[in-house]
């Protein structure tokens, strides 16, 4: 099995690597007629639903989403994966929601499948039941996060803002597992997922040594926090030290680069339930809107006045607006 500690300290050197590619973009003024993706870095997403049953404290969706709550129609997500197949090799299929809310999550994974296109998704563990997971796995999904994040009763509360779902969570994992197992298949790859909060930081130990020994996870993975742009009003020491590391290598950076430098427009969109594209992943109330795919063709919104507006912000130093001027993704 592999475990993977995602440090905070390669976090941030390799969001500063992610800013010198922008700032490469930017300076030499590259664009591009549609997403960059390869099967290392597509951040390509479509958001199947934002319900979710859970109140993570630590999730936007939870106190800031402001956008009303609904289920992607199957007809558009055709009308999206028709377009983007020759473009992306692979799709999230979750935003801000869990996918498995939708009771047509199935033919949508198949649907991206059969036009040779890799599905992955993230899901809370307590809707991994036995006829949900039989349906994951017959789908042909790649890839599977279930996200924990918790080693007891009370860590879970505090995560998920739901008492009483730890002991059923961790049931639903194991009945997945066996699932996969019985059906002899080696798809999706499957992650079991906590996430480091200030709160849950020492109990990262813990959560590797109770699932280091299951021999049918594919990988433990221990992640950072995010602020969502801003979207969850908390300093952590992530921000602090990724703060502290840019002005130290400023500081000894002869040119005094000053590039507010981000590579999403030039990478990546994503699409929310009813078809409202957005830049980046981060857009979790869809703050900036570039167009709508019921309206218009993914080629026109990528090369359309608002994704060229943002560029240009970017390009000129100017990023003013409420999307991208409180992300951390953002490098002054």
């Amino acid at each position: 099995m592999k475990i993977t500690i995602r440090s905070k300290f390669l976090n941030i050197i390799r969001d500063w690597i992610s800013s010198r590619l922008a700032k490469n973009i930017i300076t030499k003024k590259i664009f591009y007629s549609k997403p960059i993706t390869n099967k290392k870095w597509d951040l390509f997403s479509i958001e199947l639903t934002n319900h979710c049953p859970m109140k993570c404290d630590v999730c936007p969706r939870t106190n800031n989403m402001t956008r009303p709550l609904g289920f992607m129609d199957f007809s558009l997500f055709k009308k999206i994966i028709d377009q983007a197949s020759e473009k992306i090799n692979s799709v999230w299929l979750h935003q801000f929601g869990d996918s498995l809310v939708h009771p047509e999550f199935k033919e949508f994974i198949i649907y991206a499948q059969n036009k040779g296109i890799k599905t992955k998704l993230s899901t809370n563990a307590i809707l991994l039941n036995e006829v949900t997971s039989k349906k994951l796995i017959e789908s042909g999904l790649d890839r599977l996060i279930i996200s924990l994040d918790s080693t007891d009763e009370e860590s879970q509360t505090k995560t998920r803002g739901v008492p009483g779902i730890y002991k059923k969570s961790v049931e639903n994992v194991k009945k997945f597992l066996e699932v996969r197992k019985c059906a002899g298949s080696k798809k999706p790859n499957t992650i079991l997922q906590m996430i480091e909060y200030e709160y849950t930081k020492n109990l990262v130990p813990i959560f590797i040594n109770q699932w280091k020994n299951n021999s049918d996870l594919d990988e433990i993975s221990i992640g950072t926090f995010v602020n969502w742009n801003g979207g969850v009003d908390r300093i952590n020491n992530y921000t602090k030290k990724l703060s502290l590391l840019l002005r130290f290598v400023k500081k000894f950076n002869k040119k005094k680069s000053r590039y507010n430098c981000c590579h999403f427009p030039w990478r990546s969109l994503s699409i929310l339930w009813d078809g409202t594209v957005v830049p980046c992943c981060f857009d979790y109330d869809g703050l900036y809107v570039l167009g709508n795919v019921k309206d218009q063709s993914l080629d026109e919104i990528w090369n359309g006045e608002k994704m060229q507006a943002l560029r240009n912000e970017f390009i000129h130093n100017k990023v003013t607006n409420k999307l991208c001027s409180t992300c951390r993704g953002r490098f002054i």
